[in-house]
């Protein structure tokens, strides 16, 4: 997450040298991403982690950052997303453009509904709350 993190932010940076430093492929370069993550993982807590890679990943249809997702796709704040809404967005960093609601909403669909029955799986929400999500339409 966070060497994805770097990449992002280093290409919106246009620091073309950090960018290539980040899409290293030598031995050399993975131990210096390894080395900036764990950096990187001692400055910030998960939480700080986690939002900012949410508020710079790509969604499809030019939406980066989860809150222009939920207003691009359903014209609501990122705080307002529905359970079903928002295992579409969260299905979405997997294959944005597969799983892209607009061009292949019966994928989408398919994997909004795989998303919610991971947390039904892990007990974040219960199997008749997956059904019950599960049944609403995906946009």
């Amino acid at each position: 997450l966070v060497q994805n993190l770097r990449q992002t932010v280093a290409s919106y940076d246009n620091d073309d040298e950090a960018y290539q430093r980040a899409q290293a492929s030598t031995l050399a370069g993975k131990l210096q991403e390894i080395k900036y993550s764990l950096e990187y993982e001692k400055k910030h807590s998960k939480k700080e982690i986690l939002e900012s890679y949410l508020n710079t990943v790509y969604f499809g249809n030019t939406y980066y950052g989860l809150g222009a997702a939920a207003q691009g796709y359903f014209s609501v704040d990122a705080k307002d997303l529905t359970i079903p809404q928002a295992a579409l967005i969260a299905g979405l960093v997997q294959s944005p453009e597969a799983y892209n609601p607009v061009n292949h909403p019966e994928a989408a669909k398919a994997r909004r509904d795989a998303v919610i029955d991971r947390m039904a799986a892990a007990g974040t929400i219960s199997e008749a709350e997956a059904e019950t999500y599960k049944a609403t339409p995906s946009s």
